[in-house]
């Protein structure tokens, strides 16, 4: 994980799997982050691995979470078949 802000808002870079093992450290260390970062940050999460259910749901309750205050995320790629 890495921040700047170059584009005049704080950008967090996120990589890693994001699953059962990880999800609840992830939701916590990004929530501190948007504290600090007073909510508006961009989220780029395009290097991160859903590895399963949790980390979907995780996911999923971060992205609806920085919505309501104004963060802008930049999910995942679509997760591989087969």
């Amino acid at each position: 994980m890495r921040m700047d802000d170059r584009c005049g808002v704080p950008q967090v870079h996120v990589a890693g799997p994001l699953d059962v093992h990880t999800a609840t450290e992830f939701t916590q260390l990004l929530r501190h982050l948007g504290e600090a970062a007073g909510h508006r940050a961009c989220y780029d999460l395009t290097a991160v691995e859903i590895g399963d259910d949790a980390g979907r749901t995780a996911l999923r309750t971060f992205v609806r979470d920085a919505a309501e205050y104004g963060g802008r995320v930049v999910p995942p790629g679509p997760e591989p078949t087969g």
